[in-house]
């Protein structure tokens, strides 16, 4: 190999992606009960979450998933993270959400 080959590949090679984080949801609709998957990616679709001395105290997201079958009701889903990005808390209005096993058991 060639000093220019060497150079050509040092300069060219692709840079690593980043992990991609994703938390996947499972949600079974109230109203027809249609299940119906939502993605959080903890990279890009979380927002600061700020206490009133204005520091910041963890994330928080808000998702709203529509089924594609039946009744179309939209589900809203809020969920609080850590400053780690773990999971806290979550709201669903509108649904359930489900457990991994649950999930399966249903499809």
């Amino acid at each position: 190999m060639g000093f220019f080959d060497y150079l050509n590949k040092l300069f060219s090679g692709k840079a690593a992606k980043p992990a991609r984080e994703v938390q996947t949801l499972r949600i079974r609709c109230n109203r027809c009960g249609e299940i119906v998957s939502a993605e959080v990616n903890l990279n890009s679709d979380l927002s600061l979450e700020y206490n009133e001395n204005g520091s910041m105290v963890g994330y928080y997201c808000r998702k709203v998933v529509m089924g594609k079958a039946r009744c179309f009701q939209q589900i809203e889903v809020v969920m609080r993270y850590s400053p780690k990005k773990q999971l806290l808390d979550q709201e669903v209005i509108g649904g359930v959400v489900l457990e991994k096993g649950e999930a399966e058991a249903s499809a």
